[in-house]
């Protein structure tokens, strides 16, 4: 978000590492101020909230309606839930629905469901809360009004998801950039 030389940028973060959009489990939420050099003028942070744990949320659904305990799924299996999760997650914010679906998921049933992006959305819901609840935190601690942003800059995977932009635009009330 820009406001004379204000933004507010959202990326992810790794323990130990330099933030960028690639690294996950995380978004980090902050305010600067471009006009003399780069000044974080407030900042907060959502552990547990980037890409993989939505997908996580997801696999773990699709576990409990395939009637599989997640804990109790394999190391192999697991991970082949994981990566359908994503791809269905992905998929979602580009069509309206889409057939999670992993064949012999135990080596002898397959597990087939269509998923709606209104089901992904109210899944993800209390992760989309504190994702917005963060943005406020920094918003204030700028002691920054929505409407003093000029503009709205998303970046991330996350910011495909409709529900995230929809929530954020919200707020914000403002069209996002996602160039």
């Amino acid at each position: 978000l820009f406001r004379s030389g204000r933004a507010r940028i959202r990326y992810g973060s790794c323990p130990g590492r330099q933030p960028s959009p690639q690294c996950h489990g995380g978004q980090r939420h902050a305010v600067l101020d471009g006009r003399q050099g780069l000044e974080i003028l407030a900042h907060d942070e959502v552990g547990l909230a980037g890409g993989d744990d939505l997908d996580r949320v997801l696999a773990e659904k699709m576990c409990s309606m395939a009637g599989v305990e997640a804990a109790s799924v394999g190391h192999d299996a697991w991970i082949r839930w994981r990566v359908e999760a994503e791809r269905v997650k992905c998929a979602l914010s580009e069509r309206e629905i889409e057939t999670f679906a992993i064949p012999f998921f135990d080596g002898t049933n397959s597990f087939s469901r269509e998923v709606s992006r209104v089901d992904f959305s109210e899944w993800i819901q209390p992760w989309i809360a504190r994702t917005i609840s963060c943005c406020r935190r920094a918003l204030s601690d700028a002691r920054l009004l929505p409407n003093e942003i000029d503009a709205l800059v998303l970046v991330g995977g996350s910011s495909r998801i409709p529900a995230v932009r929809s929530a954020v635009e919200s707020l914000f009330g403002r069209v996002a950039d996602l160039s």
